[in-house]
């Protein structure tokens, strides 16, 4: 993961590992849209980015064009 996301991928101290292993105190969800999200095998090399760093494409919109959620 870090040779792909380099600096973007935070460093952690022994310490700040420690106070994070198995702690969930809250997670929460908001829902505001539908996407599909499909594998991206060959990104582009562009500016880094969450949907090149998960190498993955999404689209708003079904093959036959109507929108997802309509």
């Amino acid at each position: 993961m870090r040779q792909r996301v380099g600096e973007y991928l935070p460093k952690f101290s022994e310490k700040d590992r420690e106070l994070m292993r198995n702690k969930i105190d809250f997670i929460g969800l908001n829902h505001y849209t539908t996407r599909i999200i499909g594998n991206r095998p060959n990104p582009q090399p562009q500016e880094i980015h969450f949907y090149q760093v998960e190498q993955i494409e999404r689209s708003e919109k079904w093959s036959s064009g109507e929108a997802i959620g309509e």
